[in-house]
């Protein structure tokens, strides 16, 4: 078999019998230019370690997305349950209390929970464990003294409930001159 011309390098760096991206092995079987002859073996090593850093990666995005949602996520979710308890009061008014009076501690109660920041300010089981006992306390009647409940189980759990509690004595004395008009859609 006759020998093929050696082409011209016009780089050191050019592999020797490199024509037109093909190389050619000693065999004189056709590679391709950019996987140095003989080197499969380098190729699937590429692929591996291209593979592992790939699901490296998925594995990072999952434990964060995971860390995510108990962390950060998980409270905001059970804080909107707890909403839901509160707002639930608006229709089991006490009969020993107006609608307006009722109207004005709700209000205040629901301020309460929306400027707290207990979503951020307390983990979600205790949230989840407050909004169990709510649950359990709204199965007797509601009155005053639920709403004054609420108030100090704020003030127990989280630092914005304690700074809340400043206006504690403003919706006692709004109450106690016949409550205010909130508008809330009291049923």
């Amino acid at each position: 078999m006759a020998r093929r011309p050696q082409v011209e390098r016009r780089f050191e760096s050019d592999p020797p019998d490199a024509v037109g991206g093909l190389m050619h092995d000693r065999d004189n079987s056709v590679t391709s230019a950019f996987i140095p002859p003989g080197d499969r073996v380098g190729t699937r090593r590429l692929q591996f370690r291209a593979l592992l850093a790939f699901v490296l990666l998925f594995a990072v995005m999952m434990y964060f997305a995971v860390w995510f949602d108990r962390v950060k996520m998980a409270p905001i979710r059970a804080g909107r349950h707890l909403e839901q308890h509160i707002l639930s009061l608006r229709d089991r008014r006490p009969a020993s209390l107006t609608p307006r009076q009722w109207e004005s501690a709700v209000a205040w109660t629901c301020n309460l929970h929306g400027n707290s920041l207990i979503m951020f300010q307390a983990t979600a089981p205790e949230i989840r464990d407050l909004s169990q006992r709510l649950d359990q306390r709204l199965s007797a009647e509601a009155d005053l003294g639920t709403i004054f409940w609420i108030w100090d189980e704020y003030l127990r759990i989280c630092p914005g409930g304690a700074k809340y509690q400043r206006f504690r004595a403003q919706m006692v004395e709004e109450i106690e001159a016949g409550g205010a008009d909130w508008n809330l859609p009291i049923r």
